[in-house]
């Protein structure tokens, strides 16, 4: 049901979905399945965010597999009996309907991605579990750097992805957060790493109605870090 224009079978013959539910079949083998009240892990291969909302409520898991290829059996396989720990995280926001949107016409970045969006998702942009669990401490800027401590608080070692968010609180127009700096890192059982993500020009660029384009931007900021961009800790930061 996606692809690109002028794939058949999709909506409209332009690639693009009418709404966020997975094929009427697939839902109806859910809903059954979910019924014998067996536990429950749903394998969801799919391109682009989709409504879940029924797995996330009655499954005991669900794991994204996008489009895995030839060795997404053996990955999923390896990860479902604990031979690997998951660690990814979405790199797009699940909504929990289409109600949440705009409208499809509506360009304006007001209520579209992480970055806009003011409302409650299914699952938020970089969210993603893991078999252990993980704990963040009170950041610190070190140099040109923001010093993460990260804690597997769990029983077995498991990978992080740290992310870094930059809002900028006096541009009420801007952004509520804008991903800047992110690093995957192992992290034994019980164990603390710190983790160091660059502060950098780069970091801080922001849109200039002056320059007419983005540009380091002097001023006060806040960095957020955490787990996913809804899973945040604040520290104030002045570039």
């Amino acid at each position: 049901i996606e692809g690109e224009e002028p794939d058949d079978g999709n909506a409209y013959g332009s690639g693009d979905k009418s709404d966020l539910f997975i094929p009427l079949p697939q839902r109806r083998l859910l809903e059954a399945v979910l019924a014998v009240g067996k536990p429950t892990l749903v394998l969801l291969m799919a391109g682009s965010s989709v409504d879940v909302s029924l797995a996330e409520e009655k499954a005991n898991a669900i794991l994204l597999t996008w489009y895995p290829g030839a060795r997404g059996g053996r990955a999923v396989s390896e990860l479902i009996f604990g031979d690997a720990s998951p660690s990814g995280k979405l790199p797009v926001t699940f909504y929990r309907n289409i109600d949440q949107l705009p409208a499809f016409e509506n360009y304006d970045m007001k209520g579209h991605t992480y970055r806009y969006f003011e409302g409650e998702p299914l699952f938020p942009f970089g969210f993603g579990l893991s078999y252990t669990t993980f704990h963040y401490g009170k950041a610190h800027v070190h140099g040109h750097s923001l010093v993460i401590p990260v804690t597997n608080t769990g029983k077995v070692e498991g990978t992080e992805v740290v992310q870094l968010y930059v809002r900028r609180p006096d541009d009420a127009a801007g952004p509520r957060k804008t991903l800047r700096a992110f690093r995957r890192v192992s992290i034994p059982a019980g164990k603390t790493v710190k983790v160091s993500l660059p502060l950098t020009d780069e970091t801080f660029r922001w849109w200039s109605e002056q320059a007419q384009d983005m540009v380091p931007m002097r001023g006060k900021y806040e960095l957020l870090y955490g787990g996913s961009s809804e899973d945040l800790q604040r520290l104030d930061y002045t570039f």
